[in-house]
């Protein structure tokens, strides 16, 4: 099994090459296409070219930007991965009917049965990754030895397959002949000495209703500094296709960023008694209206909401930690959360330095929404993730 990585960089982008270079490759059976060209009708006339003349199956999804090694950090530029050998790969997509998640988690599962990997990503975003959280903890539990990685598109959502491009879907390869490792990590560790005890009370699969059985909102606000109205507006801002005004902050004037990230939100996480990952807790939405929270994915009743100790340092250890983990493998295939580095205080360049010391090809992605958990899979766990690393590594 071979893989092949290559990037148009800004201003060479160019659809008609990118099919010719993937087609081109020796016994090539996926390819994924990662965009992060900002404008949504230069995405679609992309992704449109290599759904009406690529030959060899692929993903495509519109990212919120790429690094490699060769590269470094890139925006406005198209990244592939073709991956080649003996591989069994079915590739298709599937509408995502918001009203109704249940059949499209139906409609998705029978295609992962007998696969040992599939790649996933959804044209969602920000309060719609809870749905896709639902959607994935479904057809996860059907096939539990089934390891699932992607994530969701950034906004405008876009993704495509030979079959179309598409800004309402799923798109999948289920995959089986690659040998892998698959890890997922944060950079998060508890506060100890902050003894305050939020638990959830009341919630389903999409929504919290009650903390500490009382009024959500109200005892959330205990950990805003901000009224709901201004954190839902702060919230838009970072659900931008690039951290935009919010990343400009961040580099421009660091002092003032940090000032105004401390006076928005505590950041809170939870942990299950049964697996290690320490999980932010994820709000993107106060909804006034119907007295509720909107989170990223699901949070059980019983989940205890715990004090998070941030930490620059420990955010770029998951770095240091993946490069000593897997410096033996052939190729490396990195998730990761598009906010992180401007929410912790980092650029990209300082995860480039850490990067920089592998000795195999990799390509890191930043998405809205990482997908992936931990096998084997076990009742409830969250597919849908924010703040965390996933590392796909080939074998030899």
């Amino acid at each position: 099994m071979e893989t092949k990585i290559f990037t148009q960089t800004k201003g060479k982008t160019d659809a008609k090459k990118a099919a010719e270079y993937i087609d081109e490759q020796s016994n090539a059976k996926l390819a994924i296409i990662y965009s992060s060209i900002r404008n949504d009708e230069k995405t679609k006339e992309y992704f449109k070219y290599l759904a009406d003349n690529l030959k060899t199956p692929f993903l495509a999804l519109r990212v919120g930007g790429t690094y490699t090694l060769e590269d470094g950090y890139c925006e406005e530029a198209v990244s592939i991965v073709v991956f080649c050998g003996e591989l069994d790969v079915t590739v298709f997509d599937e509408k995502i009917d918001f009203k109704n998640p249940q059949k499209t988690a139906e409609n998705i599962t029978p295609n992962l049965k007998d696969k040992n990997l599939a790649f996933i990503y959804s044209a969602t975003y920000a309060k719609q990754l809870s749905v896709m959280d639902y959607i994935l903890r479904i057809a996860q539990e059907k096939h539990p030895k089934t390891q699932i990685l992607g994530g969701g598109s950034a906004p405008k959502p876009i993704v495509a397959t030979k079959n179309g491009v598409f800004e309402d879907s799923i798109v999948l390869a289920a995959v089986n002949g690659l040998e892998y490792n698959f890890n997922i990590d944060t950079g998060f560790t508890f506060d100890e000495t902050k003894k305050e005890r939020y638990v959830v009370t009341k919630s389903d699969d999409f929504y919290v209703y009650e903390i500490n059985n009382r009024n959500a909102i109200e005892e959330y606000s205990k950990l805003l500094h901000i009224r709901p109205y201004f954190f839902n507006k702060f919230s838009i801002l970072l659900s931008k296709p690039s951290p935009g005004v919010i990343g400009s902050l961040a580099r421009t004037n660091p002092v003032l960023y940090e000032a105004i990230m401390k006076t928005t939100v505590e950041i809170y996480g939870t942990k299950r008694l049964d697996e290690e990952l320490i999980r932010p807790f994820g709000l993107i939405e106060i909804d006034e209206e119907n007295d509720r929270l909107v989170f990223e994915n699901k949070k059980p009743e019983n989940t205890e909401l715990r004090r998070l100790i941030i930490s620059k340092q420990n955010q770029l250890g998951v770095y240091d930690k993946l490069v000593k983990q897997y410096h033996n493998t052939s190729f490396l295939l990195l998730t990761a959360c598009i906010f992180t580095p401007f929410w912790f205080g980092f650029d990209f360049e300082e995860v480039g330095r850490r990067l920089a010391k592998l000795k195999q090809p990799f390509l890191l992605y930043f998405v809205f929404g990482e997908f992936g958990a931990k096998l084997p899979y076990k009742e409830d766990i969250n597919v849908v993730n924010t703040c965390v690393v996933e590392t796909l590594a080939l074998e030899d």
